[in-house]
């Protein structure tokens, strides 16, 4: 094990230490926070895989947050009546397979452009399917109860806390694992240039798609976790300028490694309540901390896109390798017969 590794894992540990000792110091109001912060990192898990290791930018990881909530909730609701053990996988792998509709895109898209069409997928679902009463089961949201699995009692606000802190470090070990791996490797790969990744031989069609079923999963899982925490899945809350929000978060936070998405996480689930209030009572109106963080994100692709186009033509513009100059006219007349 490699210091970096050693120095991450115990990290790791000493967030899930401190994280599970706040339900003794919270307030009620202040423990959801937390454990929405925890749902949200487990969400910004997906962004530092997609977009921080490939370089995709979706617009539609909320979506997908969607997904996954509404189909457990159909699935534990009375007329199905599946326990969570078994509605939990459906719903990620449903979010997994709704992805491969949003990779498809992305085979040929990149950097702005990609992330319009996503944005255009996201509206697409929260008008055709979320807010669509006939395949959701309700216009006004359905009503998810928390079981009661053994020993875990999840209709107690501590229990579900500290069983939503256990599945984020999980998939953070994960996450951490996944990038140690060939699949991860090549993801990273494609990052950079997508010509060197292919000649190296590497797959592109099937890597991009992998990454997004593996970052929609993620994001399906924080979607099964929220319907949980808040007992209720309706539309309002995978909007998809929240996708937005979420990823100009982890943009901001760094994007590339997991301390980024819990960082990102963190900021999502305790920003202010001052701040939210002050930007929705200003002349923005209601939406005006999505549209800050859209206008903050957009600047962030921007200027990223301009800045490695500018490293891209600074070596050939104003650096010669020694071998160029080693037979340049001017040296090659000094050197004797």
């Amino acid at each position: 094990m490699s210091r970096r590794t050693a120095a991450s894992l115990a990290a790791l540990a000493a967030f899930a230490a401190a994280a599970a000792g706040m339900p003794s110091v919270l307030g009620s109001a202040r423990l959801l926070s937390m454990s929405l912060a925890l749902i949200f990192a487990v969400a910004a898990l997906s962004v530092v895989v997609l977009t921080g290791w490939t370089g995709q930018t979706s617009l539609a990881q909320v979506t997908f947050m969607g997904v996954g909530a509404f189909v457990a909730a159909r699935l534990m609701a009375p007329g199905v009546g599946l326990p969570l053990y078994l509605a939990a996988p459906v719903a990620v792998l449903a979010a997994a397979a709704v992805s491969v509709v949003v990779g498809l895109p992305a085979l040929r898209l990149r950097g702005v452009y990609l992330a319009v069409v996503t944005l255009g997928f996201a509206q697409v679902m929260q008008d055709a399917v979320f807010n669509n009463a006939g395949l959701t089961g309700s216009q006004n949201g359905l009503t998810v109860a928390r079981p009661v699995l053994g020993r875990l009692d999840l209709t107690s606000e501590h229990t579900l806390y500290h069983v939503l802190l256990g599945v984020l470090v999980g998939c953070c070990l994960l996450v951490a694992g996944l990038r140690r791996s060939s699949l991860g490797r090549r993801m990273i790969s494609l990052r950079t240039t997508e010509v060197g990744a292919s000649v190296r031989g590497i797959d592109l069609v099937s890597t991009k798609l992998l990454a997004f079923s593996v970052s929609a999963a993620l994001a399906g899982l924080a979607g099964v976790l929220y319907a949980l925490e808040v007992q209720s899945v309706g539309p309002a809350p995978f909007n998809p300028l929240q996708s937005i929000f979420l990823l100009g978060l982890v943009v901001i936070a760094g994007q590339r490694s997991v301390a980024a998405a819990l960082t990102a996480g963190l900021l999502y689930g305790w920003m202010p309540p001052e701040l939210t209030r002050h930007l929705a009572d200003s002349t923005l109106g209601p939406n005006a901390t999505n549209l800050v963080a859209g206008v903050g994100l957009l600047l962030v692709l921007i200027g990223r896109e301009q800045l490695a186009g500018l490293a891209g033509r600074l070596p050939r513009g104003h650096r010669r390798s020694p071998r160029r100059l080693a037979v340049t006219p001017e040296i090659t007349r000094n050197v004797p017969a």
